[in-house]
Formats: C-alpha cells, sequence, structure tokens
C-alpha cells in the first residue's frame, strides 16, 4: 500500500511538472481591410488569415450585397494566407478574386471575412473548415 501512494504522489508530481511546459496555441484571427471608390465606382476587400495551421486555405468575403469565395487556395506560409478581392481590372489581372464594384456601397458598408481550411474527405470530397474570421467598416473615398 505504501508502494502504491508513493506511485500516484511520484505519477502526480510528473503531472504537475509537464503541465509547466505546456503552450497554449494563439487562436486563428483575419485581417479585414476594404475600401469603396464613387468614382470611378471600386470595391477592394483584403482578407489575411493570421495564426493558421500549415494547410491549404480559401476565403470568402461578405457584405449585405452579397460574397465571393475567392478564386485561389493558398498554402499557409508563417501561419498567413492573404487573400484579394478587387473590382480594378489591373488588380484582378495580377491576381485577386474579381468582385462587382457595388460590392461595398450604401447600405453594405461593412466586409466580413472568412478563412476556411481545405481538406479531402475519405472519399475525396472537399472540406471547408471555418478557420479564422473578422470584419471591418469600410472607407469610403
Amino acid at each position: 500500500m505504501l508502494f502504491k501512494n508513493k506511485l500516484v504522489g511520484m505519477a502526480i508530481s510528473a503531472l504537475v511538472l509537464n503541465l509547466g511546459t505546456v503552450t497554449i496555441a494563439q487562436a486563428a484571427s483575419a485581417d479585414v481591410r476594404c475600401e469603396r471608390r464613387a468614382s470611378p465606382p471600386r470595391s477592394k476587400i483584403s482578407v489575411d488569415g493570421r495564426g493558421l495551421l500549415a494547410g491549404l486555405y480559401r476565403a470568402k468575403a461578405t457584405t449585405a450585397n452579397g460574397s465571393v469565395w475567392s478564386r485561389n487556395v493558398l498554402r499557409s506560409a508563417a501561419g498567413e494566407a492573404e487573400f484579394d478581392f478587387d473590382s480594378n481590372a489591373a488588380d484582378i489581372a495580377a491576381g485577386a478574386t474579381a468582385i462587382p464594384p457595388t460590392l461595398i456601397g450604401p447600405g453594405a458598408n461593412t466586409a466580413y471575412g472568412r478563412v476556411y481550411r481545405v481538406t479531402r474527405n475519405s472519399v475525396g470530397g472537399l472540406v471547408y473548415t471555418l478557420s479564422a474570421m473578422g470584419s471591418k467598416t469600410c472607407t469610403v473615398k
């Protein structure tokens, strides 16, 4: 019985000592930046995932006027993945996802960004798991 009590005491001590080395992972977040221009009409949204696990990600930008999925699936680098949405032809040609110039507008001046981890299920279908989200009231120029 004495041996059993010592063994239990040692196990508890080891557990307590090991708890001191446990680190808590920082939660992922999404930084959203957005801008609306009146003339010529333009909408621009950036959704930047931070604190992401290694893997593939896709983003979704939403306002009261609608939602658009990023055209690109990106691999996180150093825990980050950055997605651009724009109605400007030059930015679209440079890789931004095309959005309507009126996606941000009167009554739809807040943009919401969500970052989803993309994996495959057991039969090969894509699975989107929400990893981070954020929102921002858009700048009007």
